[in-house]
């Protein structure tokens, strides 16, 4: 399944003098430098009668004018690019929604189309780790001493034997279904056996996400790689969000990125966030609205003000408040994430809770 492209855009408020000044500098080279290709060509070619030289040089001379030209227009053009992203009546917003709503018919398409609970936590999550594993037996040995033999050699080599002993005690757990009975007794503290479980989850809907697979039933969210279950009738409040990722490589930023979720209220933890592809944050909403009525959807700044102060009661009372927006809210994080560091230094948050 084709997916929609990740958006790259630029926050404007970040570094917006050096990326003005680099694309300045950058821009001024290439015009220079095409420049110079013309005036060589006139004082060189031209009085040597050579019209097919004069106009085979003319070729680099117009790529670095026209990079020239782009360079100087890129500041103007990332702004405007950010400004229309969110914009419903710019075509760039509206040919977003049409890729997004492409794939949002296929993730629908394949709900329903599971094969049931073992099929999803046992066979499939068994299927997925041989092919890993002789990845890892194959390529990892030869990335390992492509090098050639030293002490970063060893350090590769141990890093490679690490990574694949982790690789096969993953697929041993595969193996004997661990996450399979994992789940099953999970079912069972909320008092369902093994063919309850099974029938809840056949009549669930699935959604295999490049990095989770989530699925909807008429009483549980199950999050098969965060080991998670939640109990939609105990859900008060959900809403689509998005954190912002703001790119640099090395002190200089680059651009950002946002990652999607819908936020689920869980009793005893409080708001928690389903990452998900943008195209899917609708659905969801759907699907948990579908299987728990009273289940409020949206976000506002009423609301939100509202569960801060009164959780307890959020349900009942979230019925006086203006109908909320389904759209996706934020950002409610923002994260600065430097190359070469592991962990997002987090330099704004907005607290839900």
């Amino acid at each position: 399944m084709k997916r929609p492209r990740k958006i790259k855009y630029i926050n404007n408020s970040l570094d917006r003098k050096t990326r003005s000044r680099d694309s300045f500098i950058r821009g001024i080279c290439s015009l220079i430098i095409g420049g110079m290709i013309v005036l060589l060509a006139l004082f060189a070619l031209i009085p040597m009668q050579s019209p097919e030289g004069f106009f085979i040089i003319l070729i680099p001379a117009a790529v670095f004018i026209v990079f020239g030209v782009i360079c100087l227009k890129k500041p103007d053009k990332d702004l405007e690019k950010s400004i229309e992203m969110d914009d419903r009546y710019s075509e760039q917003y509206n040919a977003r929604q049409t890729e997004l709503d492409i794939s949002r018919e296929n993730y629908v398409s394949k709900a329903e189309k599971h094969g049931g609970l073992f099929n999803m936590l046992y066979v499939r999550e068994l299927m997925s780790k041989p092919v890993f594993i002789l990845t890892w037996l194959i390529f990892g040995p030869l990335a390992a001493l492509a090098g050639g033999i030293g002490i970063r050699t060893v350090v590769s080599l141990f890093m490679f034997l690490f990574t694949l002993i982790l690789s096969i005690w993953d697929f041993l757990c595969a193996l004997f279904g661990f996450k399979y009975f994992t789940f099953l007794r999970t079912y069972k503290k909320f008092g369902l056996n093994k063919k309850e479980a099974s029938q809840d989850f056949a009549e669930s809907r699935v959604y295999q996400t490049p990095n989770e697979m989530i699925s909807v039933s008429r009483r549980f969210i199950l999050l098969r790689d965060q080991f998670k279950m939640i109990d939609i009738e105990k859900i008060k409040w959900i809403f689509a969000g998005y954190d912002v990722h703001n790119k640099y490589e090395g002190k200089h930023y680059t651009h950002s990125e946002r990652e999607y979720f819908v936020a689920v209220d869980i009793p005893s933890y409080g708001m928690y966030k389903i990452y998900c592809p943008e195209e899917l944050c609708s659905v969801l909403l759907d699907d948990i609205r579908a299987s728990c009525q009273s289940v409020v959807t949206g976000y506002s700044q009423e609301l939100h003000e509202l569960y801060k102060k009164d959780r307890e009661n959020f349900r009942d009372s979230a019925i006086y408040c203006a109908v909320p927006d389904t759209e996706p809210y934020g950002p409610m994080f923002m994260y600065d994430d430097y190359e070469g560091i592991g962990i997002p230094k987090k330099y704004d948050y907005y607290k839900i809770g």
